[in-house]
């Protein structure tokens, strides 16, 4: 291999260097960002009707349907 060509290699594996030390100076200011939308999304989940509650809101009309896709599976 001539000079140039390791010379081009050389700064092409310190580009991909470059490039993977700064998104591992990014990866945590995402994992906090995405923690907090965990907990935004957990935090929001718990103002909502439990399972339970919701199955009891549903309508009518739609109850009578539910033996027969039950005894179709």
């Amino acid at each position: 291999m001539t000079v140039a060509g390791f010379d081009r290699r050389t700064r092409a594996i310190e580009r991909c260097t470059d490039q993977a030390q700064e998104e591992l100076r990014e990866m945590p200011q995402e994992m906090r960002k995405m923690q907090q939308e965990i907990r935004d999304l957990s935090s929001s989940s718990k103002n909502r009707p439990s399972r339970s509650s919701r199955s009891q809101q549903l309508r009518p009309d739609l109850m009578d349907s539910v033996p027969l896709w039950r005894a179709a599976t």
